[in-house]
């Protein structure tokens, strides 16, 4: 391989600058795949999929060309809406958007069940929680039948996973009870979707929850509890439709944090990226390591240290991740979309040099991310500099 250097402790090929970032063009060290990921020639052509104001927008891949996302449309009365993303190669095609809920929406969150259907979770103002299984067939989508509710009020901030094609687990604080931290568990048969009881996580309020899978009957959640604590906590389901939830001993592993993210590594590794309000606002990363219903959490890391909000991020392959964000702080970079490419190893993060201004001079608000390969990743934001139109485009390896 050429010119084999070093960035963060790093081995890396060709380094290259750009705009004063530093990054590695295509490389592999030890098996592993390290990809540049940088302005201009790895990022694809912005796609508007909704000439409107979009808000709380969420994205999940059906397969490595197909993803689904779902959002508020603040054009169409703040309708709950979903729109089919294909993609050839670095382009995506936008489908025509399609109204799920004609309600006032205050969150969402969508999850893959199978190649073909998705659960959508959402929420009206002042409403309760909902949810509703959805098909897809080309760029149609098909609803099903709306769920009953399953917190007491209105409540959100909150995440979805599936662990089967038959069994989701969702998380959220629950205002009607204080803004407690829960979760619950819903079973799918067809397209009904039935959900279990709430559980509480801690006892405590809590907000800016994620919720990924490890395996077919547990998943780990992650939220800041009102003690001003970053906690983290797996949840097993068993019983009828997997519906019954019990949860392991909550770990705390940092202070107060905002925008938690979730990758999964394996069934026994995540790694979490949020903003750490008690360090400056920077953007963090910590490994949550796994055995059973314990966590054993390694030290976190400092992955961008200027302000980071809007923190979202995708596992790329067994040893690398990359969290989309924000820059906050003064200057030109201020608002403007940043990745940052990192290494794991065991309990070690190893982040490159940030990428500041990836998407040229577009404003970011509301983004989200999905992996759709290895050296793929599709975003979807709103953009504050098109006149917050939804807004998507593939992030790739060149």
């Amino acid at each position: 391989m050429p010119d084999i250097a070093t960035i963060n402790g790093i081995a890396e090929d060709n380094i290259a600058t750009h705009n004063g970032a530093t990054a590695s063009t295509v490389a592999s060290r030890n098996g592993d795949t390290w990809v540049h990921w940088g302005p201009p020639e790895t990022v694809g052509t912005a796609v508007v999929f909704e000439s409107a104001e979009i808000s709380y927008n969420r994205v999940a891949a059906l397969s490595e060309t197909k993803a689904v996302v779902v959002y508020r449309d603040v054009g169409n009365s703040y309708y709950g809406t979903a729109c089919v993303l294909d993609t050839d190669g670095n382009s995506v095609t936008a489908g025509t958007p399609s109204v799920f809920s004609s309600r006032n929406l205050q969150g969402v969150g969508i999850t893959r069940l199978s190649s073909t259907t998705m659960v959508i979770i959402y929420m009206g103002d002042g409403d309760k929680p909902r949810g509703r299984v959805i098909s897809v067939d080309g760029t149609t989508i098909t609803l099903g039948t709306e769920s009953a509710t399953f917190y007491t009020t209105a409540g959100w901030s909150g995440g979805v996973t599936a662990l089967s094609d038959s069994l989701v687990v969702q998380a959220a604080r629950d205002s009607g009870t204080g803004d407690k931290g829960k979760v619950c568990a819903g079973s799918i048969s067809g397209t009904d979707l039935t959900w279990g009881t709430p559980v509480e996580l801690t006892g405590n309020a809590a907000d800016h929850h994620d919720v990924i899978k490890l395996t077919a009957t547990t998943a780990i959640i992650v939220f800041s509890d009102s003690n001003n604590t970053q906690t983290a906590i797996v949840a097993t389901c068993s019983g009828t439709g997997g519906r019954t939830i019990s949860l392991g001993t909550a770990v705390v592993f940092d202070g107060d944090v905002e925008y938690n993210s979730l990758a999964t590594f394996s069934e026994t590794k995540v790694v979490v990226c949020y903003r750490d309000t008690g360090n400056s606002s920077y953007g963090t990363a910590c490994v949550l390591d796994v055995s059973g219903t314990s966590i054993t959490a390694g030290t976190p890391t400092v992955f961008n240290s200027i302000d980071s909000q809007y923190i979202d991020c995708s596992e790329l392959n067994d040893s690398n991740l990359i969290a989309l964000f924000r820059q906050g702080g003064s200057g030109s970079k201020n608002t403007k979309a940043s990745i940052c490419v990192m290494g794991v190893d065991g309990t070690t993060i190893s982040p490159r040099t940030a990428v500041n201004e990836v998407f040229g001079a577009t404003v970011l608000t509301f983004s989200d991310t999905t992996k759709l390969t290895g050296t793929k990743l599709l975003v979807t934001y709103e953009d504050a500099s098109n006149s917050q139109y939804g807004t998507t485009r593939i992030i790739y390896n060149s």
